[in-house]
């Protein structure tokens, strides 16, 4: 904006059409009557799309170690809300555009891959979130320790964070290739 009165704050709704989704933004105040005198924020902030929770659960509803859910997972279900989730990370990845901040939490129960899990830069800024009580487990078991097989892979995806996973069954169980950045992985046990 041009000029705004100095009454100590100021309410901006952000147009997305005008400031696209980004991690790099700034705020930049200056004097109308001497544009040299200026400052800018010390950090940077971020602009992103609604924060959006997917969830996933394995075949069988567990109501003593399942956090997250109240179902048995199918990937004919949204994956939206407890009551719907999809049975695989994979059709939460296929079916949605993942935006920086969304969480896909990963219900206790055993997941056993025939593909990798591919998370891409459409993806980038997305978390997979495991049970973080004591009794659930998710357990990704890839099921196929040849070259080329991996749990996780991730391709030009940046700011991804894997949390209270265990992974297991592959040749690796998370490999970062095609300059992806900014990896995070907490509370996981990546074994076998």
């Amino acid at each position: 904006i041009s000029s705004t009165a100095n009454t100590g704050s100021y309410a901006w709704t952000v147009n997305p059409t005008i400031y696209p989704t980004s991690d790099q933004y700034v705020v930049k105040i200056s004097s109308v009557t001497d544009p040299t005198t200026f400052d800018t924020n010390n950090a940077v902030f971020s602009v992103i799309d609604p924060i959006t929770n997917y969830y996933v659960n394995d075949s069988v509803y567990d109501p003593v170690n399942d956090q997250y859910t109240f179902v048995a997972g199918n990937d004919a279900n949204d994956g939206l809300t407890p009551y719907t989730p999809k049975a695989s990370i994979s059709a939460i990845l296929a079916t949605y555009n993942l935006q920086f901040g969304d969480t896909i939490y990963v219900d206790n129960g055993t997941y056993n891959l025939t593909t990798n899990i591919t998370i891409t830069h459409a993806d980038s800024g997305v978390k997979i979130q495991g049970p973080t009580w004591a009794g659930g487990v998710a357990l990704l078991n890839r099921g196929n320790t040849s070259a080329g097989s991996y749990a996780f892979q991730l391709n030009n995806a940046g700011a991804v964070t894997l949390a209270n996973l265990s992974i297991t069954g592959a040749y690796e169980g998370i490999y970062l290739s095609n300059s992806s950045f900014n990896f995070t992985l907490q509370n996981s046990v990546v074994y076998d």
